[in-house]
């Protein structure tokens, strides 16, 4: 027996109609999307950092200024500006690179530390010393730090058993101190002496309307102590280095203090600014602001080592 054509159990339902989604959520979408991406990049970029980096770091001053801090801030009157080749060191609330170093003990010191590569390092007068001046050791034979000593962030150019003659030269009347056009290498590399080229011209100092930070030289001023001896050399050994600020009118160094450091000396070498942090100064010393952090960019990672 055929079924009635009125038979309700046998027509084929109808679909209700869809609903359709409202245009909004589009744009909601494509920004989950993309701060997920962020995100994603983000924290993995950090766990490969801080595996790969034992020491993240922070700059503090201006002596490596216009290579490093360039883009620092300074936190004045409830505002900020731009840094400047003499803000000095960092103070409450400015805002200064950030980024990742590998210490020393990560590294080998004879074939990971280049010419012109960024370390951190103490001083030979970060030390501890005996009454005959030579530096004090404890028991273990290591150098002892003195209280409150830290490392300083620079830049090498003269390497182990190289002889580094170095010239203050007189400009207009004005004592200028060129980091590498009047720094003579001499070595089985450079058996006649070779003179380090010029890292930085003066538009590289610009600060506005025409004003410089060297305006007579793309070198910068002496500091005060390197004019009461212009000319210096250095030999060095198998395990000394010479170091020096590209700031040059604003950085204690091996060239305006007329020293060597030495491997033991060298904490780590720079290799990645990440980002901006903000300032805490505090007993002495400075800090990060654990509340504002460090704003992290990996598009605008900065490699230098």
């Amino acid at each position: 027996m055929c079924p009635s054509p009125m038979d309700s159990t046998l027509q084929t339902p109808i679909a209700p109609a869809k609903k359709k989604k409202p245009k909004w959520r589009i744009p909601l979408y494509i920004l989950g999307a993309v701060a997920l991406l962020y995100g994603g990049t983000v924290g993995g970029t950090i766990a490969y950092f801080n595996l790969s980096f034992d020491l993240p770091i922070f700059i503090n001053g201006l002596s490596m200024y216009p290579f490093l801090n360039a883009d620092g801030e300074k936190y004045e009157n409830g505002h900020y500006r731009k840094y400047v080749f003499n803000d000095g060191n960092a103070e409450t609330g400015d805002i200064v690179d950030f980024g990742y170093a590998k210490s020393l003990a990560k590294l080998d010191a004879k074939q990971d530390l280049r010419r012109y590569d960024i370390i951190m390092t103490y001083y030979p007068s970060d030390y501890k010393t005996n009454t005959d001046g030579s530096l004090a050791r404890d028991s273990s034979g290591h150098l002892t730090l003195l209280l409150g000593a830290s490392p300083k962030i620079k830049r090498i150019i003269a390497l182990p058993k190289e002889k580094l003659t170095y010239t203050v030269t007189s400009e207009e009347g004005e004592y200028a101190n060129p980091i590498w056009g009047e720094t003579v290498i001499t070595s089985e590399t450079y058996p006649n002496g070779e003179k380090l080229k010029p890292l930085y011209k003066v538009s590289d100092y610009h600060i506005g309307d025409g004003y410089y930070n060297y305006p007579k030289t793309s070198y910068g001023w002496a500091a005060a102590s390197a004019l009461d001896n212009p000319s210096f050399s250095l030999q060095l050994n198998e395990n000394e280095f010479v170091v020096a600020g590209d700031n040059r009118g604003y950085s204690s160094d091996s060239l305006s203090k007329r020293f060597a450091v030495t491997s033991e000396m060298i904490v780590g070498k720079v290799y990645y600014i990440a980002g901006k942090a903000k300032m805490v100064s505090s007993g002495g010393g400075n800090s990060i602001d654990a509340g504002y952090g460090f704003a992290f960019t990996p598009w605008n990672i900065r490699r230098i080592g």
